[in-house]
């Protein structure tokens, strides 16, 4: 007998899209992670930006298990992210995770 599990991670802000990685951030010495599309984690970094050169940095990333910093992609979405980048001249590997910089790019490239 075979048995597969399928594990889909949904955006927890639309709640029907794929999430394409976690998004852990902290305020009042809570910290939250998030599920997010990369537009929706670009649309939560950007509310941040006017924000974030007036802060101090406590070293809070360092403090985050790297294990957790996760992207979740099918495939053929991959695949997809791949032949985009390398069509327009940007670097990636042919394995592993891309940055945030190539899925912000992609994404408000291709919606």
């Amino acid at each position: 007998m075979v048995r597969r599990v399928i594990v889909e991670w949904i955006d927890d802000h639309d709640g029907r899209s794929a999430a394409d990685e976690r998004v852990e951030f902290g305020l009042d010495g809570v910290g939250y992670e998030l599920d997010l599309t990369a537009c929706n984690s670009a649309r939560l970094r950007g509310v941040f930006e006017q924000w974030i050169p007036h802060a101090r940095e406590i070293g809070l990333a360092s403090q985050i298990n790297p294990a957790k910093r996760t992207t979740h992609h099918g495939y053929d979405h991959t695949a997809a992210i791949r032949r985009w980048a390398r069509a327009n001249s940007i670097e990636v590997s042919d394995r592993g995770r891309f940055s945030n910089d190539v899925l912000e790019r992609y994404y408000q490239a291709n919606g």
